[in-house]
């Protein structure tokens, strides 16, 4: 997957913050950029999220970066509201780069903002007035 290493310095993450981000080790990372090895289809999913392409794209398939139908965000439902969806939001809408955490300020933040929607969802949802 030469791609992956492309992919990697266009977005300027080293191996050692991919593998973390990953849980493998570096020469693993190193071994699949070099083609001496592949991932398994769980991580080339989770590559192509973190990357925003999709997985015939990182296959070498197709050279169109995203799937024709990108409606759901390429998210199985079961994925969606979850810690690595989230972040993969913070950073396809530019918020935090990939592989960077969010600083305590922005943290704080997302936190106010995201309880006073809950609360909002929440009276909406037993005052269901506002038609």
């Amino acid at each position: 997957m030469k791609i992956l290493k492309t992919l990697r310095a266009e977005k300027k993450i080293s191996q050692e913050k991919l593998a973390e981000y990953l849980h493998i080790s570096r020469s693993t990372l190193a071994m699949w950029e070099t083609n001496a090895s592949e991932p398994d289809m769980e991580t080339i999913v989770k590559l192509a999220n973190y990357f925003n392409v999709s997985t015939d794209y990182l296959l070498g398939n197709t050279k169109n970066l995203t799937p024709a139908d990108n409606s759901h965000n390429n998210s199985p439902l079961s994925e969606i509201g979850s810690v690595e969806w989230f972040k993969q939001g913070l950073v396809k809408y530019g918020i935090v780069k990939a592989g960077e955490d969010l600083t305590d300020a922005q943290l704080q933040f997302l936190l106010e903002n995201v309880s006073l929607i809950a609360e909002q969802l929440k009276n909406k949802q037993f005052n269901n007035n506002d038609k």
